[in-house]
């Protein structure tokens, strides 16, 4: 495994998240796994989750938070 070697950023909701890990999965070509705290007070409900990876901002997707 290898860690990302752009910058990551994770938003839920607008607020950051804190990326714990950002690594390519094995034996695969862009394929990534990221790991990430949802923040505080988030409410239970379906966020908006976005990641940003080397200053380009991906689709914002909707995920169930408990």
């Amino acid at each position: 495994m290898h860690e990302v070697n752009s910058p990551l950023k994770v938003t839920v909701n607008g607020k950051p998240a804190r990326v714990v890990n950002a690594i390519g999965w094995p034996e695969t070509v862009g394929v990534y796994r990221v790991d990430f705290v949802v923040p505080a007070r988030t409410l239970p409900a379906m966020a908006g989750v976005q990641l940003s990876a080397a200053w380009i901002p991906a689709p914002e997707h909707k995920f169930p938070v408990r």
